[in-house]
């Protein structure tokens, strides 16, 4: 199938069309070696990975031509709004722990199993699920359907933060310290 211009909508040329297989065989090579986001490890964990899957984005945009630039801008884009989260979503990780600790009840966050009925958990979930979109998009050899509206929705998570729900887990922690 042929690739074609993003910006003009045309097909490529011969000599981008190799320019374009070049870019991806090289980009391929820069995210082979990418493990998986270590959510198992918390938040700052996958920061961590997010910072180092930064920099082979950077290196990748340099030489990256058509739907690869593109593929690549969307990682970029997909690196942004993890960055965006990270605060809110360790703040919620910390309250998490804390609930555990001292409350009872869970801190474990499952991709298959979104925490519609947690508050606290969403944000730390929508973190996660972000992380693990960027691998797919950074190991994938095209640009899977939907990604830049599941971007879009993952990271507005942000803005609701559930302020009031990790003020009652404080509010009962201090509870239980007092008596």
């Amino acid at each position: 199938m042929p690739s074609i211009d993003p910006r003009t909508g045309k097909r490529l040329s011969g000599p981008q069309q190799k320019a374009l297989t070049k870019a991806r065989e090289n980009n391929l090579r820069l995210f082979a070696d990418l493990g998986q986001p270590p959510a198992e490890d918390g938040v700052e964990a996958i920061e961590n990975w997010a910072a180092g899957l930064n920099l082979r984005a950077v290196v990748a945009i340099g030489a990256a031509v058509g739907t690869e630039r593109e593929r690549v801008r969307q990682l970029l884009v997909m690196i942004r709004a993890i960055g965006k989260l990270k605060d809110k979503a360790r703040r919620a990780e910390t309250a998490m722990k804390l609930r555990r600790r001292r409350l009872g009840g869970s801190d474990s966050i499952e991709r298959d199993r979104p925490p519609f009925g947690d508050p606290v958990a969403i944000i730390p979930w929508c973190f996660h699920e972000l992380a693990h979109l960027a691998y797919e998009v950074a190991t994938a050899k095209t640009m899977p359907p939907g990604v830049a509206d599941r971007v879009a929705i993952l990271a507005q998570s942000g803005f609701l933060p559930c302020n009031g729900e990790l003020g009652k887990i404080s509010d009962r922690v201090d509870e239980q310290t007092v008596e």
